[in-house]
């Protein structure tokens, strides 16, 4: 049986351009945030979804890399 797991989820918004979420991608890595998950959607705005392994060193590297963000709450 497979049990649910109630985990942070944490709302980006990119610039819509090329190479932005490689950006970021580039900056989790380089800062050793690791993420469960990533979705996202794009229209005038990149919205992306992040589901870190630890939602503490996601809040530190966001706030160090001076990302607005909004936190919210998934199940994996």
């Amino acid at each position: 049986m497979t049990t649910w797991q109630q985990m942070a989820d944490f709302s980006i918004r990119l610039p819509n351009r090329p190479g932005e979420l490689a950006r970021l991608a580039a900056k989790l890595r380089a800062a050793d945030v690791n993420l469960i998950g990533l979705w996202g959607f794009s229209d005038r705005e990149s919205q992306f979804y992040c589901v870190p392994e630890s939602p503490e060193q996601f809040r530190g590297f966001a706030e160090s890399a001076e990302l607005q963000y909004d936190e919210g709450t998934t199940f994996y």
